[in-house]
């Protein structure tokens, strides 16, 4: 007879919104694992399905029954529970009734404390059928949604109301009883298929028969059935996103894949409009041109029911998508009746933040800081009037009935709008280009003068939130300041901007005024913001590989950009797991231990070395070496760290033959200071290179 048995669990409920489907699918699986763990019943592979109307879990290879275990539990020493005679005493008598076991289950066992009594405790586990029932119960109550439900008399809350459950082990049913809900081994296949029950005995069952009843329960099959189908269908390139992929995946039982078409007068409509009202708001898929990239007037949309009349049908979806082309016409119409720039003025009726001012404030702050910037960096005068003129129409789109309906995209139609008016194309990119990196991996700025009203505008987001105490916390980031940091780290370190951090987070606090940051503390505000970045720029290196202690050997404030901290990690991560790295890397260590010491005994004096008190060969070699290795870094080109390491491998040597033969503690005061000075010198030779003390050498 088998001891392992599958399990089939689905609960059956009404149209649960698509984006709640995949979290909950990873949810019912760590319930299930942690049940299983608790109740001490080992499984096989587990798997979740879903549909709209169903969440499904199936695990094979279920053990039968309980694992059993046994505990030892210690009880009253050995010297009281047995008599001169071996013979248990009433105390052991006592602790074995407490325990529930005979006499014959104690033991007597050695400890460090002396001997002491032990209960062996066996706990034989039960038929998996007698514990599993509470699997259903903690599925249900335990699994999170954003929102929640009640529905009907029930206390109960779920996404959405629970109409029936289904419920095998090995084949039968587990009747559980949770607030009446129908429970057993009956489930129902798609509303257009009738409603008549459908009697599931097994797992192979429940897919051949739901499929028969137009239910594809299997989500990852039903998504490569819409994309096959949405690219036979197209007869152009479809736009298939993940995003749109996954939404559509969990609006559909099974999908039943049309295609219909709208007047191609829309098509004049931008390209980010058309597509977001074919995708964002009706969920169908847009087709692109292949050889020009624009939108046909042409779509391709899934459904949950089979086509009985096709043309009647399909006219109901395009006249719905319709509608909604002819209200983003008429918002497009009526925005370009006030040019972009006539907008600019209207910037102050819209707050950026009550305590921060208003938007037209915020332009100028932002125009000003792009001018600096761009002063800076030694941008060419035409690029810094491109990202100036763009800084000022910037938000000016935020004023349109387009942007007021489709926020998602706004700089888009900025970018649109300024075209229309007459402005320059490259002006018409940066007022796009602004707002990027939209999302933590986005698309970067396409321009410099993008790339400069991006920087800027996200820093002076960063530095007045943070200047009023807004900022993130562990669970919180409602104003997203973590991706506007990190799309600023990015887009300075892939343009190679040449700006130490610190030197731009203070250009951004100083283009506000005192009343809002007072003079006294900018230095505050900016260091936390600096510790902010800190903390963002670590999270991105270990993104890209570097270890957590190579990237805390980058000197990041001090460092002349961050494109100059990025080569530095990198070179540290060639060199740290080499010999010679590992041998300077101990002198290193050595003489900043010394230097400790001598700071904290008072012996150290900073002064420059004197050559003619050098009187030992081994200092003198030190000294010549010293100056070798500083001209050689002092030559090397400012992205040439790993020439800059390797230099510093030639003191190596005789740093170890200094130390072997010279006290550097000398009794003689003048000859003692004069070493320090010469170790305090090569030490400031390692620190400017890296933070080698963050490096963690690995042993052979």
């Amino acid at each position: 007879m088998s001891t392992e048995k599958d399990l089939l669990i689905e609960i059956g409920c009404e149209e649960i919104p698509s984006s709640y489907i995949a979290p909950a699918m990873n949810n019912m699986v760590a319930l299930f694992n942690e049940f299983c763990e608790e109740n001490r019943i080992e499984t096989g592979a587990v798997k979740t399905y879903s549909t709209p109307r169903r969440l499904t879990l199936i695990a094979n290879d279920v053990a039968a029954r309980q694992k059993d275990v046994e505990t030892e539990i210690k009880g009253p020493p050995a010297k009281i529970a047995r008599d001169a005679d071996g013979n248990w005493t009433a105390v052991a008598e006592k602790f074995a009734a407490s325990r529930k076991v005979s006499t014959s289950d104690l033991t007597v066992k050695n400890t460090p404390k002396g001997e002491y009594v032990f209960a062996l405790i066996k706990d034989t586990g039960k038929p998996t059928c007698d514990v599993i029932s509470g699997l259903m119960h903690k599925l249900i109550v335990s699994l999170h949604f954003p929102k929640s439900m009640r529905w009907d008399v029930r206390t109960l809350r779920f996404a959405r109301p629970i109409r029936r459950l289904l419920f095998l082990f090995g084949g039968k049913p587990i009747i559980v009883d949770i607030e009446g809900i129908p429970c057993g081994n009956l489930t129902y296949g798609n509303r257009c298929f009738g409603d008549d029950p459908i009697e599931i005995n097994s797992t192979v069952e429940y897919f051949d028969k739901l499929e028969a009843a137009g239910v594809m329960p299997d989500h990852e099959k039903r998504r490569k059935m819409i994309r096959d189908e949405v690219l036979r269908l197209a007869d152009g390139e479809p736009h298939i996103t993940d995003k749109l992929l996954e939404e559509v995946n969990y609006l559909v039982e099974y999908p039943y894949v049309g295609s219909g078409v709208f007047p191609e007068e829309f098509t004049q409509l931008p390209k980010e409009v058309l597509t977001i009202c074919i995708e964002k708001n009706q969920h169908y898929f847009p087709i692109f041109d292949r050889n020009t990239g624009k939108v046909l007037p042409r779509f391709i949309n899934v459904m949950n029911a089979p086509l009985t009349d096709n043309e009647i049908v399909q006219r109901g979806y395009e006249k719905v998508l319709i509608s909604r082309l002819k209200d983003a016409q008429f918002f497009y119409e009526t925005d370009l009746r006030v040019p972009l720039p006539e907008r600019v003025e209207k910037l102050s009726r819209i707050t950026f933040q009550q305590k921060l001012g208003n938007l037209l404030e915020k332009t100028g702050r932002v125009i000003s800081l792009v001018e600096e910037l761009g002063g800076m960096l030694g941008a060419r005068e035409a690029d810094i009037e491109t990202a100036r003129r763009a800084a000022r129409l910037m938000k000016a789109d935020l004023t349109t009935q387009m942007v007021f309906e489709y926020t998602d995209i706004q700089g888009t139609v900025g970018k649109y709008y300024a075209l229309k008016a007459g402005e320059p194309e490259a002006v018409a990119q940066a007022i796009e280009d602004h707002y990027m990196p939209r999302f933590a991996g986005g698309d970067l700025p396409l321009t410099l003068p993008g790339a400069l009203v991006a920087v800027a505008d996200k820093m002076d987001t960063l530095s007045g939130f943070f200047a009023i105490g807004f900022q993130p916390t562990g669970s919180a980031d409602p104003f997203q300041l973590r991706r506007q940091a990190l799309g600023v780290i990015r887009i300075l370190e892939d343009r190679k901007f040449s700006i130490p951090l610190p030197a731009l987070i203070n250009l951004a606090i100083q283009q506000y005024n005192t009343d809002i940051i007072p003079r006294d503390q900018c230095a505050k505000v900016g260091g936390e913001l600096l510790d902010f970045f800190k903390g963002r720029f670590d999270g991105f290196m270990e993104s890209l590989g570097f270890d957590y202690d190579v990237v805390n050997a980058v000197n990041l404030p001090g460092a002349p950009s961050l494109h100059h901290a990025r080569l530095m990690a990198s070179a540290l991560a060639v060199a740290r797991d080499t010999q010679e790295f590992k041998d300077m890397h101990e002198v290193y260590t050595r003489v900043s231990n010394i230097q400790k010491k001598s700071a904290k005994s008072g012996d150290f004096k900073t002064k420059e070395v004197d050559p003619d008190k050098l009187g030992e060969v081994p200092e003198k070699e030190l000294y010549e070496a010293y100056k070798s290795v500083a001209d050689k870094i002092a030559r090397a080109g400012t992205e040439a760290f790993g020439q800059k390491i390797e230099a510093l491998y030639d003191l190596t040597k005789p740093a170890h033959y200094f130390f072997d033969n010279v006290l550097v503690m000398s009794e003689d005061a003048e000859v003692r200071a004069n070493r320090l000075a010469l170790l305090k010198q090569i030490k400031d030779l390692y620190t400017g290179v890296a933070a080698f003390h963050e490096v963690v050498i690995k042993g052979d």
